[in-house]
């Protein structure tokens, strides 16, 4: 379950896309992958290996602003605005719980942290049985830490819109730098 600004695009286009031609994914075969998800069932995924990687909800949230070339302040204050217009940022801002649980039940496999991509990413080799590959960023931006992006409100924002991602996958806030 690849999710957006979570280091999906290193694993996949730089390292398994190269070694594993049988993989595709939606962005550049949405038909394919329509007709493959269709074929799933209940017995299909209990022999699949599920797995998705997570990211920091705070540092994300500027990432994807950063992404889109939106003001960090406009992108909170106007989320849900921008987000029901526009389909494509819908699916990059897309709380990563969505990748991971159905309601309350988890149903991956492995959940990995972008935080620690490369050896979060050697767990998913050695369980499918690939041969360990070093990864390289994709699409990293030179920006500041996403600490300096946060003042109390803009934090309360955040945590309305990735509380939960939050809480599911550990994640915490220094508050003492607001």
């Amino acid at each position: 379950m690849k999710a957006a600004r979570t280091g999906g695009t290193s694993m996949l286009r730089h390292s398994l896309e190269k070694t594993h031609l049988d993989i595709f994914h939606f962005k550049d075969h949405p038909q394919r992958f329509k007709a493959w998800l269709r074929r799933i069932d209940d017995h299909h995924l209990t022999e699949y290996f599920v797995f998705s990687f997570v990211r920091n909800p705070w540092d994300r949230a500027v990432s994807i602003a950063c992404y889109f070339g939106i003001p960090f302040k406009d992108f909170l204050a106007n989320f849900v605005a921008r987000t029901s217009k526009n389909n494509n940022l819908l699916q990059h801002a897309l709380p990563l719980h969505h990748y991971t649980h159905l309601g309350e039940k988890r149903f991956t496999d492995f959940i990995g942290k972008f935080e620690q991509l490369q050896s979060d990413f050697d767990v998913v080799c050695d369980r499918l049985d690939l041969e360990r590959q070093p990864l390289r960023k994709s699409s990293s931006s030179k920006r500041t830490n996403y600490q300096t992006y946060y003042d109390r409100d803009a934090k309360a924002l955040v945590d309305a819109i990735y509380g939960r991602d939050a809480e599911l996958f550990e994640y915490q806030f220094d508050t003492s730098k607001l």
